[in-house]
């Protein structure tokens, strides 16, 4: 049974005490998602918002609950500063799943982001068919400019050059990652193959600076956004893809895999 006051701020108003969730429009659902969360988060229900709960709406804190941390998560937060110490939540043991879906990484090829979208997705082999010549890759800012992309162009890179038409810029997401880079010899090896190296900064991301495209211009990029003239002319063209497509592409001057490096 599902009884929401009309005084409630989520935007979900019922009074038919017959009503399950299963019977809200997907406007109504989703006005519900931020109380689901006040929930998790908390570890309370709200009464004054909700009374009582039904398995409708504990099945929708269950499933969001479902998304349990792992241990990569754990050992990563393990020294880090945080204002307070993180909740961690798991699915119950005795849960049911509707459908489970087990898929082979190993069988699946990387794909790359052809202009002018995120979701305008492209096979790998596509994109060496196509043979896209670089004039910029750009590796970094907040999306994938973690220690372990850095450390993975640098590996890609070391002992090799960056193509004469191409510009490779490298951008640490934090000052931490820059500083714990330069300890492990990942800069170095960066910059002795002809890349540049630049404080952490939004950057050429979004075209403000360090990395501007120009008229014509193609770049390749680890960021998360390839919309027209994001990086810079609006001529200009984006293709999204992981760091370590992006380094070897910075050495053979077009989208190119690790494995031809």
């Amino acid at each position: 049974m599902l009884v929401l006051y009309k005084r409630t701020f989520f935007g979900v108003v019922t009074n038919d005490e017959n009503n399950s969730l299963l019977d809200l429009n997907a406007r109504e659902k989703s006005g519900l998602y931020p109380l689901v969360f006040l929930v998790i988060l908390l570890g309370v229900y709200p009464k004054p918002i909700l009374e009582p709960i039904d398995n409708s709406v504990k099945s929708l804190v269950s499933f969001m609950e479902s998304k349990a941390i792992s241990s990569e998560t754990k050992e990563f937060l393990k020294d880090k500063k945080l204002a307070r110490e993180p909740k961690f939540f798991y699915s119950d043991p005795d849960a049911n799943y509707k459908k489970v879906i087990e898929i082979d990484v190993s069988k699946l090829e990387p794909v790359i982001a052809y202009p002018h979208l995120p979701s305008n997705g492209h096979s790998l082999s596509q994109a060496i068919k196509d043979d896209i010549r670089v004039d910029q890759v750009f590796i970094g800012s907040c999306t994938n400019g973690r220690l372990s992309d850095i450390e993975t162009a640098a590996k890609i890179v070391k002992g090799k050059k960056v193509a004469r038409h191409t510009r490779m810029i490298v951008t640490p997401a934090t000052q931490k990652i820059l500083e714990e880079a330069s300890k492990l010899g990942y800069i170095k090896d960066l910059v002795d193959a002809g890349a540049v190296v630049s404080n952490p900064t939004c950057g050429a991301c979004l075209g403000g600076y360090m990395g501007i495209l120009g008229d014509d211009e193609v770049a390749i990029s680890t960021t998360n956004r390839n919309f027209v003239g994001r990086m810079g002319a609006r001529s200009s063209k984006i293709y999204l893809s992981n760091s370590a497509i992006a380094a070897a592409s910075a050495i053979a001057g077009k989208i190119a895999h690790p494995n031809q490096i």
